[in-house]
């Protein structure tokens, strides 16, 4: 199994300017990232030390640094400067476009050895041993996106994903899922460059049509901020795969990341 995250500084700006992830913004800067990083890592390395674990990353020294306050074993743990590749990354119009790039690395080197990919979202929760989490599916997220009712169908008109979808693929019939947790077995790897072209697409499609009538922080915003999220959903739906969730294994701190530290204990 491949694990991997991808731990650097977004650009802030962008992202405020993005509908849907705008209060997440101002816990951007780098320190606090690195911080909160740290100890989502540490909780993964407590309870899976035998795992090879590939954290990518713009800043290697800060993220070692974070990780000394933390009592786990380290010897699995590979933190790889992939400066240039996020540098080049950030220039791209959508903020969150490496993380997508990040994942389709991954997965194209991934074929030359028949492994699983699994990616982990840096405010992640690690709760138990996860040798077993490939059992049994085609690929895996955290769970569900966390309404009422999950279909993107019955998502609110002015979040601006359903034009989105509409616009991209001509449908919003399909489960919405959080991806803080994702994974393609080896079987479909290719999912992950279907993905990549996807969230492209969807990161072009202009949605302030919909966000222009809301009157909060969202007012007019042009780029739908989850728009790798809604991409990976809708590739799931169309290939008709298994699904996982995986929220016994992980809790997803997505929106409070003071979270992460506050439950990193072991």
């Amino acid at each position: 199994m491949r694990i991997s995250s991808l731990i650097f500084e977004y650009n802030a700006v962008t992202a405020k300017n993005t509908a849907g992830r705008s209060e997440v913004a101002d816990s951007l800067n780098s320190e606090y990232v690195f911080t909160y990083s740290a100890a989502s890592i540490a909780t993964f390395l407590y309870h899976n030390p035998e795992l090879r674990y590939i954290i990518n990353t713009d800043n290697v020294d800060l993220i070692w640094s974070k990780l000394d306050e933390y009592d786990v074993s380290t010897k699995n743990l590979e933190v790889v400067d992939w400066s240039e590749r996020i540098k080049e990354w950030r220039e791209h119009f959508y903020c969150f476009y490496p993380l997508s790039m990040h994942l389709l690395v991954h997965s194209e080197e991934a074929k030359e050895t028949g492994e699983d990919v699994l990616k982990l979202d840096n405010d992640l929760i690690c709760k138990k041993p996860i040798d077993d989490i490939f059992d049994s599916c085609d690929c895996i997220v955290w769970d569900y996106i966390g309404r009422t009712n999950n279909m993107i169908s019955a998502g609110r008109d002015y979040w601006g994903e359903k034009l989105c979808a509409m616009e991209a693929v001509g449908t919003v019939d399909f489960m919405g899922y959080n991806c803080g947790v994702l994974g393609w077995s080896n079987k479909f790897l290719d999912c992950a460059k279907m993905c990549w072209d996807l969230t492209v697409k969807m990161a072009s499609v202009d949605v302030s049509p919909a966000t222009i009538n809301h009157g909060g922080q969202e007012k007019g915003k042009k780029i739908l901020a989850h728009a790798e999220q809604l991409a990976t959903n809708y590739v799931m739906h169309d290939m008709g795969l298994t699904v996982r969730r995986v929220p016994d294994y992980f809790d997803h701190h997505y929106v409070d990341k003071q979270l992460v530290l506050d439950d990193a204990s072991f």
